[in-house]
């Protein structure tokens, strides 16, 4: 594991991965308690600490701001809507009784006066990384010790409202009106479920839910509860083991640029990243994303300008700069799919590719083939590297995109 260098407290180039205490897990967390003699919450902490640490170096962050954890602020945010509704139980519902600010203290306090950790605060008002830990070798085999006696801890069977959601624009769960494809969307999400959790993946089982944002013609992706394998990076994510064996990961190429020129009824460029002038990649990469998610111009600038790679003090007018620069010059070689930048069309796109997800994911499970998403990428076995490119090649035939690129990220 790498060492936090003498710059504690200055924005890091290296990323923390976050605290996530998989809910679906808490059977497994009886066993930690008792080991441990703890509380939920310790446990919780303890095998997040564990499945981090198989696959990543990273240190785990946590929040040590007691605001992080009100919930009051969800029950000011919604006030006027409670009010609309005349329904008080909109605003006094239950904050969660395992991650609070109190209990995540006290579970870390716990593993550190045992020596389980290594814990490191961050000064109060600093930008860059957040307070967090990192277990130490005897955390790890005492949670192994564990798992040998009761196995890896396998997901809990989600309520299957909780399957589709649609939330708004500050992440709140709302109401929709149930119809035939949301009933179908669900029963696929059972089904892949009940595959999936009784899947050996290293780093735990977990169950998928799909989220829609603002309505459900946006969004639509399928995300791992908890996190699971979706919050690694892709050299920690080629370290999972599903059944023993190591992993390989497809990924669909340039997939979002691709369809806004299938829209306009043409083949995109082979590289639609590559548009000269000494640009970074995965800078025009990021860019570009932004460019066909944000809803103007201004928009787009502002947070391509807080890029790192940007070339300048992110933010900085020189940034600004230097990203209204680089959008003209999207723009100017993507001229034909112009119209697409700034209105918002990404929210489209992450429905079609959900739904070659969904196909990808489905057709692998009929073949009893453990198949793990990440969004428009996908991990399985090695040995199943051909039958997944040929789940990835027939869902892009019926998406009308026979000529998109698959590839293996480096």
């Amino acid at each position: 594991m790498e060492d936090i260098g003498p710059t504690v407290g200055e924005p890091y180039e290296h990323s923390q991965i976050p605290l996530s205490m998989r809910y679906e897990h808490r059977p497994f967390w009886l066993a930690l308690c008792e080991v441990l003699e703890c509380a939920e919450t310790t446990a919780a902490i303890a095998l997040a600490a564990y499945f981090a640490a198989k696959v990543s170096g990273r240190w785990i962050s946590y929040s040590a701001r007691a605001e992080h954890y009100v919930w009051k602020k969800v029950l000011d945010r919604n006030k006027d809507k409670a009010a609309a509704l005349r329904d008080p139980e909109f605003v006094q519902r239950e904050p969660s009784k395992v991650y609070t600010w109190r209990l995540v203290m006290q579970g870390i306090e716990h593993l550190k006066a045992l020596d389980l950790i290594d814990d490191w605060r961050q000064k109060p008002g600093v930008e860059g990384w957040r307070s967090c830990f990192r277990p130490t070798k005897a955390l790890l085999d005492i949670v192994a010790g564990v798992i040998a006696k009761v196995g890896v801890p396998k997901a809990q069977r989600p309520d299957p409202k909780s399957l589709v959601q649609l939330r708004d624009k500050t992440g709140e769960l709302i109401d929709f009106r149930e119809t035939a494809e949301t009933k179908k969307w669900r029963r696929i999400a059972e089904g892949l479920n009940e595959w999936l959790r009784e899947a050996d993946v290293s780093t735990g089982s977990a169950c998928l839910v799909r989220i829609f944002n603002l309505d459900l013609s946006r969004g639509g992706r399928f995300y791992a509860t908890g996190g699971a394998w979706q919050v690694l990076k892709k050299a920690e994510r080629r370290k999972i083991l599903i059944g023993g064996e190591a992993v390989c990961e497809l990924d669909y190429a340039t997939i979002h640029p691709t369809m806004a020129y299938a829209m306009v009824g043409l083949m995109p460029p082979q590289d639609s990243y590559d548009i000269g002038g000494g640009w970074d990649r995965k800078l025009v990469k990021a860019a570009m994303m932004t460019a066909l998610n944000a809803k103007s111009f201004d928009e787009a600038m502002k947070s391509v300008a807080g890029n790192k790679r940007i070339g300048a003090i992110p933010r900085s007018r020189e940034a600004r700069i230097r990203a209204t620069s680089l959008l003209n010059r999207i723009r100017q070689v993507h001229w034909q799919i112009e119209n697409l930048f700034f209105s918002d069309a990404g929210a489209t796109f992450m429905l079609r590719d959900a739904e070659m997800a969904e196909f990808v994911l489905t057709s692998l499970m009929r073949k009893g083939v453990t198949c793990l998403p990440i969004h428009d990428s996908f991990l399985v076995q090695r040995s199943q590297r051909d039958v997944l490119r040929d789940a990835m090649m027939e869902a892009a035939d019926r998406a009308k995109m026979p000529w998109i690129g698959i590839e293996e990220p480096v």
